[in-house]
């Protein structure tokens, strides 16, 4: 009982569910910022990708690749267990001033990406919003015990609005840039300053900060790396039972096709 006691609690796992739509696709940066907190990765489209960047900590990282959001969504909540996904909108600067307010999340004028807005969420009054709101990281509280989801987009900032109407809500970077356009106007909001791995990156910090997570021990100048990972076991079973499978089929058209006469009909 007293070991069971002392057992160090396990630290929440984080998720990370990004779109893979081809495999020359590169997302060694993000693949490298993931390794760096220990993270597992949920690839929309294929399972593999370039790791231009990645300076081998792809080998570190496990990843499962789904069809589709929604199958990758379902695959999240109800397989792996996680109560939350969190969209990582990137980074926002307000003519404000206020960069600790709760944020409205708006779709573009294209309606094709959301992002932060400069309006402040009214707490007296019910604002109807189709997305969820942001709030930013910094003063953002997890939970200590449930494994996370971020949902993220290779574009420095918005993401897509199909994937946004998974998340449960937004988080974004508050930066200080300055809001002075090229023809001397003053803007309302600036974003998209800082690229999607270093937004990524300070937000798992953050979460990291928040949860407890444990620095790496030293070994000698350097970190100890974690042992390789590679494929998810169940995938690989899954690979290679479907190459059986097609193995056989192909074996049995061949055998029925000697047992017809198919063969010997196309040499006369």
């Amino acid at each position: 009982m007293s070991s069971q006691v002392n057992q160090e609690k396990r630290p929440p796992k984080i998720i990370l569910l990004i779109e893979n739509p081809s495999k020359s696709n590169n997302l060694g940066p993000i693949l490298r910022c993931g390794a760096a907190y220990s993270a597992s990765f949920v690839f929309v489209g294929y399972e593999k990708c370039s790791v231009d960047g990645s300076h081998g900590a792809n080998k570190h990282v496990k990843i499962v690749a789904r069809p589709s959001f929604q199958n990758a969504a379902e695959y999240i909540r109800n397989d792996l267990g996680v109560k939350r996904i969190i969209g990582i909108i990137g980074d926002a600067s307000f003519k404000d001033g206020n960069n600790d307010c709760e944020r409205i999340v708006e779709a573009d004028s294209d309606g094709n990406f959301v992002n932060v807005s400069s309006k402040i969420v009214d707490t007296s009054s019910k604002i109807a919003s189709e997305y969820a709101l942001s709030k930013p990281v910094h003063l953002r509280s997890f939970n200590q015990q449930d494994d996370v989801c971020f949902l993220i987009h290779k574009r420095a900032c918005g993401i897509p609005c199909e994937q946004a109407r998974l998340c449960d809500s937004f988080v974004h970077v508050s930066t200080g840039a300055p809001l002075i356009a090229a023809d001397g106007s003053v803007q309302n909001v600036v974003s998209g300053l800082l690229d999607s791995q270093t937004a990524l990156s300070l937000v798992l910090h953050h979460f990291a900060a928040a949860v407890g997570y444990r620095e790496r021990d030293f070994v000698g100048q350097k970190f100890q790396v974690s042992q390789r990972k590679g494929r998810d076991e169940d995938e690989i079973a899954r690979i290679r039972e479907e190459r059986r499978l097609k193995r056989l089929k192909k074996q049995k058209e061949e055998e029925d096709a000697l047992a017809s006469g198919e063969v010997a009909n196309l040499f006369g």
